[in-house]
C-alpha cells in the first residue's frame, strides 16, 4: 500500500521525463560505443600494414589510443605512432611502444641501395674475402664492410654458407634489416605490396629451412602511385566545361577539389594537366581552347593552395584521341583533361 501510494504522489509527466532522460543517456552511450569501435577499425588497419597484431599492441578508450609492445626495430616505431595519430576521429595516442631488440644477436646485415654492412661473430675458418666474393657475385656494385668479431656466440658454418643467398634475398626489400641468433631470424625493411611480402618470406623460408622467421616487412606503397590512385579516384567524374569555352563547371571544381586535397598530401610531385578536344571545329581554334581549358584547371587548383611551381598546363587539340570521333559518345570520351604525375626538382 506504501508503494502505492508513492506511485500516486509522482506525477505522470515526471515519470515520462525520467523515461526519455534515461533514452537519452543510452542514446548517447551507444553512439559513444560506435565511434569507438570505428575508431578502433581504422587504427587496426593502419597497424596490420606494419604487419603487426592489434590486439597486441593497441588500447582503445573512446577516442584516445594507447601503443604498447614490441615493434620492429629503427624509425618505424615512429612512424606507425604518427600515422595513428592522424587517423579520422583519434584524440590522443599514448606511446607506451618499444623498439625490438634481440639479446645476443650472431649476426646483423643492413642492406642498402649501395652497401652492405655485416656485424657478428663468424667461425675464426671462414675467409671474409671467399664470402665478400660470394655477396658480390650476387649483388655487384654494392661496397661490403664486414665488422665481424670472434667470441663464445658464433654463427655455425652451415650458417654462413647461406649468407650469400640470404642477403641477395632480402636485397630486394627497402632499407633491409636481417638479425640471426640461434632461434632464427628476423627481417625487417619496406616492400611495395602485399605480395612481395608474401614472396619475400616465402624465399627466406627456404634458405633458412626449420628455423623460425619473423617477418617484419612492412607494405610502404611508393608516394607517386599512392598520389595516382588518389587522383584516379578524384577524376572518375570527368573535368567538365561550358561548351566551347574553358569555364569550369560546378561538378569540374568539385572533383579538383579533391585533387588539390591529394596534391597537399603528397607534395614531392608536379602534376601535368593535359587538354584534349574532339575533332568538331578548326584545328587550331581546338588547339587553343584546350591550352586554355588546361591553364583553367591550373588555375583553379592554385586558387585552392597548390604552388604554381607543382603545375604544368599542355593543350593537345584533337591530338591522340581514346574512341572514335564519328559518334557522340566517342567525341564525349575525347573531349578529357587528363593528369600526369612526374617528380617535383622545384620548392614551393
Amino acid at each position: 500500500m506504501k508503494g502505492s501510494t508513492v506511485f500516486k504522489k509522482f506525477p505522470a509527466w515526471k515519470w515520462a521525463a525520467a523515461a526519455l532522460f534515461i533514452l537519452f543517456l543510452f542514446a548517447i552511450f551507444s553512439k559513444a560505443g560506435d565511434i569507438s569501435a570505428d575508431i578502433e577499425r581504422r587504427v587496426c588497419e593502419v597497424v596490420a600494414g606494419y604487419g603487426l597484431d592489434c590486439s597486441k599492441i593497441v588500447k582503445v578508450h573512446g577516442r584516445d589510443i594507447v601503443l604498447y609492445g614490441e615493434v620492429p626495430p629503427g624509425s618505424r616505431k615512429d612512424e606507425l605512432v604518427k600515422k595513428v595519430a592522424l587517423v579520422r576521429g583519434v584524440r590522443t595516442v599514448t606511446d607506451k611502444l618499444k623498439p625490438y631488440v634481440l639479446e645476443s644477436p650472431r649476426v646483423k646485415i643492413l642492406i642498402s641501395q649501395d652497401k652492405i654492412s655485416i656485424t657478428g661473430h663468424l667461425p675464426e675458418t671462414v675467409s671474409l674475402d671467399g664470402l665478400k666474393n660470394k655477396i658480390s657475385q650476387k649483388l655487384p656494385g654494392r661496397s661490403i664492410v664486414f665488422k665481424a668479431s670472434k667470441g663464445p656466440k658464433v654463427l655455425n658454418k652451415g650458417w654462413v654458407e647461406r649468407l650469400p643467398n640470404l642477403v641477395a634475398i632480402a636485397a630486394q626489400v627497402n632499407d633491409a634489416e636481417i638479425e640471426i641468433d640461434d632461434k632464427g631470424v628476423k627481417v625487417a625493411g619496406y616492400v611495395t605490396s602485399q605480395a612481395q611480402k608474401e614472396t619475400v618470406g616465402k624465399k627466406l623460408k627456404d634458405v633458412i629451412g626449420g628455423l623460425q622467421l619473423t617477418n617484419w616487412l612492412v607494405v610502404k606503397v611508393p608516394e607517386d602511385i599512392l598520389l595516382k590512385e588518389a587522383i584516379t579516384k578524384a577524376a572518375r567524374e570527368s573535368i567538365t566545361f561550358v561548351p566551347g569555352t574553358d569555364q569550369l563547371t560546378k561538378e569540374a571544381k568539385k572533383v579538383l577539389d579533391d585533387i588539390a586535397k591529394a596534391l597537399k598530401e603528397y607534395p614531392g610531385f608536379v602534376l601535368e594537366v593535359a587538354a584534349f578536344t574532339d575533332s568538331v571545329g578548326d584545328d587550331e581554334y581546338n588547339l587553343e581552347l584546350s591550352q586554355k581549358r588546361a591553364e583553367s584547371v591550373v588555375r583553379y587548383l592554385i586558387s585552392r593552395g597548390i604552388s604554381p611551381n607543382r603545375l604544368l598546363a599542355k593543350g593537345f587539340g584533337e591530338a591522340n584521341p581514346v574512341a572514335s570521333n564519328e559518334s557522340a559518345a566517342g567525341r564525349i570520351s575525347n573531349r578529357r583533361i587528363e593528369f600526369r604525375i612526374k617528380t617535383n626538382n622545384k620548392k614551393g
